[in-house]
């Protein structure tokens, strides 16, 4: 009998939590909805002065857009400034832009850079790629080692920004130790900094740092010229490391000399795969028509990506390479013919 009494009371106590738990959850979802209404009334508001303000006329004068306490939040402030960023990149915004971040944020940032809590360092991080001043180099350096690779993505685009040497010797370095996914950030910030990086991995190479510094270097030299290279290509080319090899080839086809054409002939036998397939795009895509004897040769690669190359690439040799591809004998190697066939299938401006 107590038993059951006990099981009754036991009973009553838990159904009592949940309906007291469910109340709870209940009460809690309604005030985040208030909140979330509150903070959407109040970033309109804010939007609203900032965007009338941009097209009046006392902006040209002193900075005299003024805020209340409630509309001082940081979470507002930044989302209405990115969101016009989207919208609107003349002089007059840059300079409200400016004005904006010196009088409410840029000091924030730099009270919270090293913030325990991580949503702190992601709000520093993007007002300081907003317009990142020299001053703000050590702060900017700091928060590239963060820990949360989102607070590293929009500090990364400052440091491209404000483009220093320092700057860019930590992107670089960052990029060397960053093998994964990750990398990409370091990528596009060196190649969205134009010039500016193509002159200082260029000198970065002709210091002749460490092999997997150069295999960065050379690998993001061949996405653009802006200026000669005045660097000898031959050795890392003829080097025994396959991604220095690779990298070298890359940096070569933009950067080309009068033996251009034998040199990707001869690489169309690398051990590395990499280079076979590069190469045999390259000589197509460049016109070598000497090249044909070697791409008919080479589409009987062991490698699927180098046939798949080498068909393309004789595809792109016009009329000559399409006849080269229209004859490949099945009974000689039939895997090389299948893709003669997929690539003749395919329609000329895919391939």
């Amino acid at each position: 009998m107590k038993s059951l009494e006990l099981l009754t009371i036991i009973f009553f106590i838990e159904l009592a939590i949940l309906v007291i738990g469910g109340l709870m959850i209940s009460l809690l979802n309604i005030w985040l909805r208030l909140q979330q209404n509150k903070q959407r009334k109040i970033k309109s508001r804010v939007f609203e002065k900032v965007f009338s303000y941009l097209f009046s006329s006392e902006h040209r004068t002193d900075f005299g857009l003024v805020l209340s306490k409630e509309e001082l939040k940081i979470s507002i402030l930044i989302g209405i400034i990115e969101e016009i960023n989207q919208k609107i990149d003349d002089g007059n915004w840059k300079k409200l832009r400016a004005a904006f971040l010196d009088k409410y944020l840029r000091q924030w940032a730099y009270r919270h850079y090293k913030s325990i809590f991580w949503m702190k360092r992601n709000y520093a991080a993007r007002i300081l790629m907003q317009d990142p001043l020299p001053e703000e180099e050590k702060y900017i350096l700091k928060l590239m080692n963060d820990s949360v690779l989102l607070v590293r993505i929009h500090i990364i685009i400052a440091a491209q920004k404000l483009a220093t040497g320092n700057c860019f010797r930590k992107i670089l370095a960052e990029f060397v130790k960053d093998k994964g996914f990750s990398s990409y950030i370091y990528r596009d910030a060196f190649l969205t900094a134009g010039q500016k990086s193509f002159i200082f991995l260029r000198t970065e190479l002709l210091s002749n740092p460490p092999e997997p510094v150069k295999i960065i270097c050379l690998e993001m030299l061949s996405n653009w010229v802006f200026e000669k290279l005045e660097y000898d290509l031959n050795p890392d080319i003829n080097s025994d490391n396959p991604e220095l090899r690779y990298s070298a080839l890359k940096c070569y086809v933009v950067n080309p000399d009068d033996k251009l054409s034998a040199v990707l002939i001869k690489s169309l036998s690398d051990e590395n795969w990499k280079i076979r397939g590069f190469c045999a795009y390259k000589l197509g895509e460049l016109k070598i028509k000497q090249a044909i004897p070697y791409l008919l040769k080479s589409i009987q690669d062991r490698v699927w990506w180098v046939r798949l190359n080498s068909a393309i690439g004789l595809k792109l040799l016009d009329q000559d390479g399409l006849h080269a591809l229209k004859n490949i004998d099945p009974d000689i190697d039939h895997y090389a013919y299948e893709m003669s066939q997929y690539i003749l299938a395919m329609p000329s401006e895919v391939v």
